[in-house]
């Protein structure tokens, strides 16, 4: 599991690499990813932002149950 975006890099005097990019930390990072490795680090991103889109479900859930349970005791 891992954060960032891949893309892929033309090099002016030809040929193309894959490229990493994120931030961590607060500071942005790049890696050159090998061809081998590229199906990989693709899983790896997928199952950030899927852990990432959860996170902030799970935070948006907690939020309303917190309203909720404060509505409830202003009733009583």
């Amino acid at each position: 599991m891992r954060p960032g975006s891949l893309s892929v890099q033309t090099r002016k005097w030809g040929g193309q690499y894959h490229q990493l990019s994120y931030t961590h930390l607060g500071k942005g990072r790049t890696e050159y990813i090998s061809q081998e490795h590229v199906k990989d680090i693709k899983r790896q991103i997928a199952n950030y932002r899927k852990f990432r889109d959860l996170a902030h479900e799970w935070a948006n859930l907690a939020i309303e149950s917190c309203k909720l349970r404060a509505s409830q005791d202003d009733e009583t």
